[in-house]
């Protein structure tokens, strides 16, 4: 038995005459209109039709009394309309809506499973894949064999939407820059900082000019007389006279950091117009932050800069560093990563499962230490604690595999992931 059929108008027999999916009343008007025709279904509810359609294309069950129509949902032989039928089907994905899950028809978001048949069909989620292959090893659309089973389908998950990397490499054994891949990598990430006279002096000119403007413009009525106008202008002339740090960017930077340490704090303050022109110089690396905001972090932030933060800072740093990578991907791409870089095997990766390798000829005296562990790709992700204490990550592989590990790197904020996609 069908899951409806089609009346007339005067068939209906319920007092209420309305639709109850699109609440429009039935009528001998709308009865003239081949979507409009009325429908009473094997639990006697009466619908549209264009309504009833269109609930069974995503439901098997009746909107009234939840009863189940099964297969039957499909509309019977006597109500089907072949240009009806050709019309849509020019128009649909012959497998579902193109961000549907195949087996749960719900919408994908970000995570897409393969599960690797040999289409590589990934239009799933991975519960709905872990489900289906706990009872069948074949794929929901091909029917071809999969490749893997039940339990190790959660490794398999690839969220489509990784954080932007610092840089993407390109890396083969001929690769003119498999040489210098590490001291580039640290010269674009942790570049020495760098900081002139004429720049602080620069974002000294400007901070004052915009805090003067905007007391200008009738702001400032928590200041009391000129006070706040008086002290910017002696302080932007103290900066800009050789007397005060004579010409030393050292003495200039210790004398600015002590001298506002002890000036007004709040976001409108003559210190967080000073810290938002401080950020704009690259070698001071500041938080790319709007420092005049009310907002308790930058507040936070502000008053840390102001106590200890800025001094600590060393402007001119002409001593060596110290540097700790770490390499993620899988073992097979990790080899070939080592082999391109270092002409040799990670010996200790197949016995202890680490690998180790200490630069010490990088520039100014800078050294680093490279780090790899085997079997990363067993997780699902990559927490904090992984990459705890390392300030590069290369994430080495084809251009898949490092979009798929890149995005099982968690709650990473600060430190650079460079990717390294690999060829033979």
């Amino acid at each position: 038995m069908p899951a409806y059929k089609l009346i007339e108008f005067k068939d209906i027999t319920q007092v209420d005459t309305n639709c109850s999916i699109c609440l429009e009343s039935f009528s001998i008007e709308n009865d003239q209109q081949n979507d409009m025709h009325v429908c009473i279904t094997s639990c006697k509810h009466y619908f549209h039709k264009m309504c009833i359609d269109a609930w069974l294309q995503r439901a098997e069950e009746c909107p009234l009394c939840k009863t189940s129509f099964g297969d039957r949902r499909q509309r019977p032989e006597d109500n089907f309309d072949i240009g009806e039928f050709l019309n849509n089907e020019q128009n649909i994905n012959p497998l579902g809506q193109e961000n549907d899950c195949i087996i749960c028809l719900q919408p994908l978001g970000s995570e897409r499973f393969n599960i690797l048949c040999g289409n590589d069909h990934d239009i799933f989620h991975r519960q709905c894949a872990q489900t289906w292959l706990e009872n069948s090893p074949n794929c929901p659309i091909c029917r071809g064999r999969s490749r893997l089973n039940g339990r190790n389908v959660r490794r398999r998950v690839r969220v489509f939407n990784p954080p932007q990397p610092a840089y993407v490499v390109q890396l083969n054994p001929i690769s003119p820059n498999r040489g210098n891949l590490f001291q580039t990598a640290i010269d674009r990430t942790h570049p020495r900082r760098s900081v002139t006279l004429e720049a602080l002096q620069t974002a000294i000119e400007d901070a004052t000019t915009s805090y003067l403007t905007w007391r200008g413009d009738g702001r400032g009525v928590y200041h009391r007389g000129n006070t706040g106008k008086d002290r910017a202008l002696n302080f932007y002339l103290q900066i800009t006279r050789s007397s005060t740090h004579n010409n030393n960017v050292v003495a200039c930077w210790n004398y600015i950091c002590n001298t506002i340490r002890n000036y007004p704090r709040h976001n409108h303050s003559y210190t967080s117009f000073i810290l938002n022109s401080l950020k704009t110089i690259n070698g001071l690396r500041l938080r790319a932050i709007d420092y005049t905001s009310s907002d308790n972090e930058i507040r936070n932030e502000r008053r840390r800069l102001l106590d200890r933060g800025l001094s600590e800072i060393n402007i001119s740093e002409t001593t060596p560093r110290k540097f700790k990578a770490l390499i993620f991907g899988t073992s097979e791409s990790a080899r070939l990563f080592w082999q391109i870089c270092f002409n040799e095997q990670p010996n200790d990766l197949s016995t202890m499962g680490i690998g180790y390798k200490k630069l010490n000829s990088l520039q100014g005296g800078d050294t680093l230490q490279v780090w790899v562990t085997a079997g990363q790709e067993r997780f699902i992700s990559i927490p904090r604690n992984a990459y705890k204490g390392a300030n590069i990550i290369f994430v080495v592989g084809d251009a898949g595999e490092v979009r798929d590990f890149a995005s099982r790197i968690r709650d990473n904020n600060s430190i650079p992931v460079i990717w390294v996609e690999l060829s033979n």
